[in-house]
């Protein structure tokens, strides 16, 4: 191999620093199955899949809250991605049952996105791609004139998407409503995309 060919190694953990480190875990385990794997009592390593750990949680003397950690620069997100529109919203439906609410959803082209706030926080994304393959996705973010004029995409409330499933309707029709602006409305209205943004725009 080539010194200089550059390697491309999937993503596979996040760490991140608490002084919630039960509530966090709590969070993630309803919101995407994370199990404890190991914690002391300073970490805890926790797996959704047969990865020794996904999402590691970090309590240490001296760390604490940031009340302003949202205009200040570092991750906004992560994101988790489902196999299917269907299972998407049958999450969406179970958290919205435990009193857990997306602070925005939103049709980006590409995928159809949940954003959830942790409970330091953070956001995590929920993810359904709209197209078959990644391929396909990237060919349409690189070449779409409609994703160059919208790249960030239309708000959609999550209830209304329910209904079209429960309906019959198919993941590439409410796709394309979304896309259209078809499920704003005044829940939609009140998104915070948890940036100082203008206009409320999300990433």
């Amino acid at each position: 191999m080539p010194s200089d060919q550059v390697l491309k190694p999937p993503l596979h953990h996040i760490n991140l620093k608490t002084v919630n480190p039960d509530a966090m875990i709590d969070f993630y385990n309803k919101v995407v199955g994370v199990e404890v794997i190991f914690r002391n009592d300073f970490a805890a390593f926790t797996s959704n899949d047969d990865a020794h750990h996904r999402v590691v949680f970090i309590t240490l003397d001296g760390m604490h809250d940031d009340p302003e950690k949202i205009p200040h620069t570092g991750m906004h997100h992560m994101a988790f991605d489902y196999g299917s529109l269907q299972d998407l919203i049958d999450t969406y439906e179970r958290l919205r049952d435990e009193g857990i609410m997306p602070h925005m959803s939103v049709d980006h082209g590409m995928a159809m996105a949940l954003y959830y706030p942790d409970p330091d926080g953070n956001t995590v994304e929920l993810q359904v791609d709209n197209f078959p393959t990644q391929r396909e996705a990237q060919d349409y973010m690189r070449h779409s004139p409609a994703f160059a004029a919208d790249p960030l995409g239309t708000y959609f409330d999550p209830e209304l998407v329910a209904r079209e499933l429960a309906a019959g309707v198919g993941h590439d029709e409410i796709h394309a409503k979304a896309w259209d602006g078809a499920y704003e409305n005044e829940v939609t209205a009140t998104y915070d995309p948890h940036m100082p943004v203008p206009g409320g725009v999300p990433l």
